[in-house]
């Protein structure tokens, strides 16, 4: 019996270290994953099917202590319905140096913004107009990646007071939904997160005040605990499975 719980404990702790791959979601205080439609209100389903996407409110996304070195996370921009100009930065610009200065003050000529919005004109940080932004991370153990969501920006600038970084994401005002697209809990495409923003201009809570999504770039996926990987589920049912019939050819 002994021997067989040894094989399992280390079946499935190699399982789990395995996809391990460097960015990693920790949920907010509410860590059950939901459905993105139980929490969205007037929300426009053309442009996401909210009933396929799953996640939390108030997530932070962190990297985690498997240090995979550098990481290309590609930034798309989905969509945009706000009465706000909403922007979404780099806490650092390309070349990895802190540049909070032009973050406080132009963020939207500066070179760690990512996407903004500004009267319905979308802005990007490469300025390629392509709809994608690509930036490398170096991995920080236990520290949020380096981005951050700001609302109602007036003449192209943005208050740091109405900023909200990675790390500090809840479930209260400037705060966004991430999640994963898949028909349910068991069947998500983990190499791309969506990040789905609330500005709380209308105090609502409809999460699409500005939508983008980041993607790893070739095979590897974000990471969280809570979500139980199906091929982690049925290793272990196997193995409880084994187990007990082991028991009971002894008994």
């Amino acid at each position: 019996m002994k021997n067989w719980a040894a094989i399992l404990f280390i079946g499935i702790s190699l399982l789990s270290s395995s996809v391990s791959a460097g960015l990693f979601i920790e949920p907010g205080k509410k860590s059950e994953i939901t459905q993105f439609s139980s929490i969205a209100s007037n929300f426009d389903s053309a442009v996401v099917d909210e009933t396929k996407i799953f996640g939390w409110v108030g997530a932070n996304v962190l990297f985690d202590n498997n240090d995979q070195g550098s990481y290309k996370v590609a930034w798309n921009f989905i969509n945009a319905e706000s009465g706000y100009d909403n922007a979404l930065f780099g806490l650092k610009n390309p070349n990895g140096n802190f540049d909070n200065n032009n973050f406080a003050t132009n963020p939207n000529s500066g070179p760690n913004l990512i996407f903004s919005e500004h009267g319905q004109i979308i802005r990007e940080g490469d300025k390629n107009k392509d709809g994608q932004v690509n930036h490398n991370y170096q991995h920080n153990s236990g520290e949020a990646v380096p981005f951050a969501f700001s609302s109602n920006c007036s003449n192209k600038k943005c208050k740091q007071t109405n900023r909200t970084k990675n790390g500090d994401n809840n479930d209260h005002t400037n705060s966004w939904f991430v999640g994963f697209k898949g028909d349910d809990i068991y069947h998500l495409d983990l190499s791309t997160i969506y990040l789905l923003f609330n500005d709380n201009g209308s105090s609502d809570a409809d999460y699409d005040d500005l939508i983008v999504t980041a993607t790893y770039a070739g095979s590897k996926q974000f990471t969280t605990v809570s979500i139980p990987e199906p091929s982690t589920l049925f290793i272990f049912m196997l193995s409880l499975l084994s187990i007990m019939l082991y028991r009971r050819k002894n008994v």
